[in-house]
């Protein structure tokens, strides 16, 4: 079973914008804080297909740390979903990239969910932005020195976006999976 950590997940509007994808060495990257210690197993990312094509296209996503408020070059684990297997926009969803066996988070630590396609046609994929809250509770990632950040050079330099201050992130959630232990006992008897 996924437990759900931290998240950016409010649509505000409901009818959201969109931040694009240009090329195939435009990268994204949204900050995360890691509220506790724990595994992360699998992302939901608020994602749609720009225009009608089905070009396949791999979208790669990387959980990276932190270095001085912009992404490292330090990948802990990645996973893949099919760009052409999105919804077309406005069509958007919440899909889910499995990050194979995940990595162990430690508790205020920052880190960054990077995502890149593999296509170099215009505009492979958007990611939906949110909008409008000011509640440190709801929208804490507002508040991190650097909010989104992209790299048009494959990774090799980050620079801050959100110069519209209503602007907060992209939509987000990610997920440690939890098991349970269940014990089982025998008695020994006697004659």
């Amino acid at each position: 079973m996924a437990a759900l950590y931290e998240k950016l997940n409010i649509v505000n509007p409901p009818t959201p914008t969109y931040f694009s994808i240009s090329t195939n060495l435009k990268y994204n990257a949204q900050p995360f804080i890691a509220t506790s210690n724990h595994n992360i197993s699998s992302v939901k990312l608020a994602l749609a297909r720009y225009g009608d094509d089905s070009v396949p296209a791999t979208i790669t996503v990387e959980i990276r740390t932190d270095n001085n408020n912009k992404p490292s070059n330090t990948i802990l684990c990645s996973g893949t979903t099919a760009r052409e297997t999105l919804g077309i926009r406005p069509n958007w969803e919440w899909r889910q990239i499995n990050l194979g066996t995940g990595t162990n988070l430690t508790a205020n630590s920052k880190y960054w969910i990077v995502i890149r396609c593999t296509n170099p046609f215009d505009n492979p994929y958007q990611w939906v932005c949110q909008y409008g809250f000011n509640d440190v509770t709801i929208d804490p990632w507002y508040f991190l020195d650097g909010k989104l950040n992209i790299s048009s050079n494959g990774g090799s330099t980050w620079s801050a976006q959100g110069v519209d201050p209503a602007a907060k992130g992209v939509l987000f959630e990610v997920y440690s999976e939890v098991y349970s232990v269940i014990h089982i006992g025998y008695e020994k008897w006697g004659f």
